[in-house]
């Protein structure tokens, strides 16, 4: 079976950074944010198969087409497919409690 590229947008780069920083800075727990960028970053690499087993999200809870969400930890994960490509495109990386709808795409220009 052939694997996909994972590709992170500048977007979701920052969001890890940012994660990274929140636990290191405010949480006090440089341990905690390695830890969970890394299963972050772990779970993101294994969308390299079948990342159709996660589900297309509803086009009006994002205003978005073929957008898929998987959960780690604290985190939601969104991406897409590209079939044609064989790439995953992992777009955003933010935290559950937050307004999802409202962040999605918030540090794309």
């Amino acid at each position: 079976m052939e694997k996909y590229k994972i590709d992170y947008s500048f977007g979701a780069r920052i969001d890890l950074i940012n994660i990274a920083a929140y636990i290191q800075n405010e949480l006090k727990s440089p341990h905690a944010a390695d830890n969970t960028v890394n299963a972050i970053i772990k779970a993101v690499s294994d969308l390299d198969f079948m990342p159709q087993r996660y589900a297309v999200l509803p086009e009006d809870l994002l205003e978005r087409e073929d957008v898929r969400r998987m959960q780690v930890r604290n985190y939601f994960v969104y991406f897409s497919v590209d079939e044609d490509e064989k790439r995953v495109n992992i777009l955003d990386v933010l935290y559950v409690g937050r307004e999802q709808r409202e962040q999605l795409g918030a540090g794309e220009e």
